[in-house]
Order: structure tokens, then C-alpha cells, then sequence
């Protein structure tokens, strides 16, 4: 995880599994410096890592709205 430690239990509070269990989305509300409460963040397993993917729940939301809900569709 490119140095990263989290204390996952301070830190983030998992809402989501996907992919058969191996990614995770996480609501942070503690986040590192220079984050934001309440960023969304994405675990991915193989290799381990953690990717920001949204500054907050309502612009994640926003972004599967406007993508017509894209991660339903094979």
C-alpha cells in the first residue's frame, strides 16, 4: 500500500463489497492529512491498495447516476 497505514478501525467504515470480495468501498471519516471526511475510498486486493475515488458519498451517488448505473450492465 505504498507506505499507507491505516488504522482501519479509526479510520473507515466499510458500506460495500464487490467483486466476489476482493474491492472494498469505505466511507472515511478520519482521513490522512490532506484528505477529506468523508471521501470514499476503494480496497483492492491483489495487489493490496486504497484509491480515493470520490470526495463524498453524494458525488459517488452522483457519479453512478450519471453513468446510468454502468456497473449493473455485464
Amino acid at each position: 500500500m505504498d507506505g499507507v497505514s491505516l488504522q482501519l478501525e479509526t479510520r473507515i467504515a466499510g458500506y460495500s463489497s464487490t467483486n466476489g470480495g476482493t474491492s472494498r468501498l469505505y466511507i472515511d471519516f478520519n482521513p490522512a492529512p490532506g484528505g477529506k471526511v468523508g471521501q470514499i475510498m476503494r480496497f483492492v486486493h491483489e495487489p493490496d491498495s486504497y484509491e480515493v475515488i470520490a470526495p463524498s458519498f453524494d458525488y459517488y451517488l452522483q457519479q453512478l447516476i450519471d453513468d446510468d448505473y454502468a456497473f449493473i450492465r455485464p
